[in-house]
This record gives structure tokens, C-alpha cells and sequence, in this order.
């Protein structure tokens, strides 16, 4: 197979496993047509357009020239795949949490109060004192660590309507402890803001709940909120609330808040 065929044919599974040709052609500024001449094996991109796919897929240009193995695949569709030798970023990270995690603490023990799916996210808004907002996170558990990923909603920020999906989601890790759980965030760059959230778990109808409070890690000198109530509560495998929160813009004014919501997440007499 001719290296325009093998780039091709992986870049194909890529585009597949990431989304639309419409959105992938859109995020990385080419045409509909000259991705197409990509997926069928008809041009190659120039040097600075392949360091763009590399780096919008996270895969290397040895990927994109030899074929993508099944357990690539397999990785790639579990966020887990890595490109080439650990970069210096994931090194520091590990020698950090090895450092931090002295004890034996199950902290990834999980008991099913808080079970592996989709979640909705509800909480105050950080941006407006007037209004909550809502998102979807998704919670997994991998070999043996649980974390998490979602997408941070356009309308909370002027500067995310102009970003890509890539650059709105945010992931992180969940940890389990003696009264809860632990959520930290790292949002995109990571460098920018890190979210931290506590939740203990509630009976709120038959799904899995939890409820707590989100904490962002902001400059004090920023007027915004920097902690809010939340609430999570597990959607069911196909359920259309889920598709009606992906395509919502992300504030809900107070009182269109639902009832059964509402008191979890409003803020009461607390003092932060």
C-alpha cells in the first residue's frame, strides 16, 4: 500500500473516531474538498499542515504513514493513546501524584454509589450571579483509575464561541474518600484554570446523584464567583435529556431552573 493510501486509510478511522468531516476540516482550517483529497488517498499535506493534524488528532507523523494497529484504535477511542515517548508535562505529572499519594487509600475504590456514564452537571454560574448552568460529564473508569471528561458550554464565555471542541473540553480525575468524592479538572491549556469539585452522594428520584460544591481556581482579583453548589445526576443510556443539555448554550436564568434542581444548587445563607 502506497503511503498516500496508508495516510488516507488512517486518517479516515481518525476523522471517524473524532467526529464530522465538516467540524475536523472546520477546526483545522482546510476546505471540505481538500480533506476529502486527504481521506482518498489523492494529495499529502505540506509539512506545517501535517503538524497541524498531528497535533489536532495527537497521534505523530509516523502514525499518519504507517497503518493504525487494532490496540491503536482501541486507545485512541479511550482518550488513551500516546504519541511517540512520554512528553517531559506527563513525566512531571506522574513523579507529582507518586509523590503526593504516600498512603494506601483506595482512592479509586468504587463502591456504586456513583456508577460509570453520562452525567448532568448543574450548578450555580460562575460568570453570572443570576443564573446556573448545565453541561454533561461523562465518568469512566479505565484499568483502575476513574476520571472524567466534559465540554465547557459556549455561552459562558465569549472566547469559548470562537474556540473548537478540542478546546473546550476539559478532563480530570475522580477520587473516592472517606465521606464522597473528589473531582479535579484540567481545562485547556491546563495552565489556565484547574476546577475542583466535591460531591457526596443523595437519593434524588431512582438515578444515581451527588451533590456539593465546585470550587474554580481564578485570580482574586477577578469579579466572577469562584465557588458554587452543583449537582450531578446520572442520564440514562439514550435518554433525550442528554441530547436536549449538548445542544443547550450552557446558562439557565433561575427560574427556568427544574424544581427538583433548583434547591441543590441555588445559593442559600452559606458564606465561602
Amino acid at each position: 500500500m502506497s503511503v498516500l493510501s496508508v495516510f488516507g486509510s488512517n486518517l479516515s478511522l481518525l476523522v471517524r473516531l473524532h467526529g464530522s468531516q465538516t467540524q475536523v476540516a472546520e477546526d483545522l482550517g482546510i476546505s471540505r474538498i481538500q480533506l476529502r483529497r486527504y481521506l482518498a488517498g489523492e494529495s499529502f499535506p505540506k509539512p506545517n499542515a501535517l503538524k497541524n493534524i498531528c497535533d489536532y488528532f495527537s497521534v505523530d507523523a509516523r502514525v499518519l504513514t504507517d497503518r493504525l494497529t487494532h490496540a491503536q484504535i482501541n486507545l485512541m477511542r479511550q482518550g488513551l493513546y500516546e504519541a511517540g515517548e512520554s512528553s517531559p508535562l506527563v513525566l512531571a505529572m506522574q513523579e507529582a501524584v507518586a509523590y503526593s499519594c504516600r498512603s494506601e487509600h483506595p482512592y479509586f475504590y468504587n463502591p456504586g454509589e456513583l456508577p460509570d456514564g453520562l452525567y448532568a452537571r448543574w450548578r450555580g454560574a460562575m460568570s453570572q450571579r443570576d443564573a446556573a448552568q448545565v453541561g454533561l460529564i461523562q465518568v469512566r473508569t479505565l484499568n483502575a483509575a476513574r476520571v472524567l471528561k466534559g465540554l465547557q458550554p459556549k455561552q459562558v464565555d465569549l472566547d469559548l464561541q470562537k474556540q473548537t471542541f478540542r478546546d473546550r473540553e476539559f478532563r480530570g480525575i475522580l477520587l473516592r474518600q472517606r465521606t464522597g468524592y473528589v473531582a479535579l479538572y484540567f481545562h485547556n491549556p491546563p495552565s489556565a484554570i484547574l476546577s475542583f469539585v466535591f460531591i457526596r452522594p443523595l437519593e434524588l428520584g431512582y438515578m444515581p446523584a451527588a451533590s456539593g460544591v465546585t470550587f474554580l481556581a481564578r485570580d482574586p482579583g477577578d469579579h466572577n464567583c469562584r465557588v458554587r453548589r452543583c449537582l450531578w445526576i446520572k442520564l440514562e443510556p439514550g435518554c433525550r435529556e442528554a441530547l436536549r443539555i449538548a445542544r443547550h448554550p450552557g446558562i439557565v436564568p433561575w427560574d427556568e431552573v427544574p424544581r427538583y434542581i433548583l434547591p441543590h444548587i441555588q445559593p442559600g445563607n452559606e458564606s465561602f
